[in-house]
């Protein structure tokens, strides 16, 4: 089962998939695995490239030019990802695997900007500015002057995706950021996925959920 992370960034992304991974037992591929120092424009994976047209369309148009993106996704069957490049292209994976299912954890808008801004503001500009074109079309480190904007598209992609997914009820899970931290989120991913929690295990018993939160 191909399992897709389709929130915003700083929504509890890493909690959910380290969980899948580490006590659910899937495959991982995720953001902490980029180079994102190797290039003033691109994201450098093992497996391929995302320059900064596929990280701009990926989120804000659902396709990329790369048809090494696509052909990852189609030899990875056991597989959770989140972010680039596949967090804006669930129509495509909806469409083309049958057993694919999405995860969305919604938070507070403002919430969001804060934490997107407080944690991407330490990065480099090689790192930053790349992310922030792609998804705010802002080639700056971000300030105070761009939280409307900032929520303006987080609000709208999470929008699209509970309307894409408003008739695909079983398609997709989504979580309460409060959840995140408070626990329940485990068993009801554990439920959506139809996995046990063999181990009977939780983030917080692992000593994991204070560096996981993001």
């Amino acid at each position: 089962m191909r399992v897709v992370y389709i929130g915003f960034l700083k929504t509890a992304s890493r909690s959910i998939c380290k969980f899948c991974k580490d006590i659910l037992g899937y495959e991982m591929y995720q953001g902490n695995q980029a180079n994102l120092h190797g290039s003033d424009t691109d994201i450098i994976f093992d497996d391929f490239v995302i320059d900064g047209n596929d990280m701009r369309t990926c989120f804000h148009d659902g396709h990329v030019k790369n048809k090494d993106i696509y052909n990852f996704i189609d030899k990875h069957e056991n597989l959770i990802t989140k972010e680039f490049p596949y967090f804006g292209m669930y129509e495509h994976i909806y469409n083309k695997y049958e057993d694919s299912k999405f995860i969305i954890c919604l938070r507070d808008p403002d919430e969001a900007f804060n934490s997107y801004m407080n944690f991407m503001n330490m990065y480099s500009p090689t790192q930053a500015f790349k992310i922030h074109r792609a998804l705010l079309g802002v080639n700056t480190y971000i300030s105070e002057s761009d939280r409307d904007l900032f929520k303006g598209i987080y609000v709208e992609h999470n929008k699209k995706i509970l309307d894409f997914f408003e008739d695909k009820p079983c398609k997709l899970l989504v979580l309460n950021f409060d959840e995140i931290e408070s626990g329940i989120f485990e068993e009801k991913i554990s439920s959506f996925l139809g996995k046990e929690n063999t181990n009977g295990l939780k983030l917080d018993n692992l000593k994991r959920r204070s560096a996981y939160i993001n």
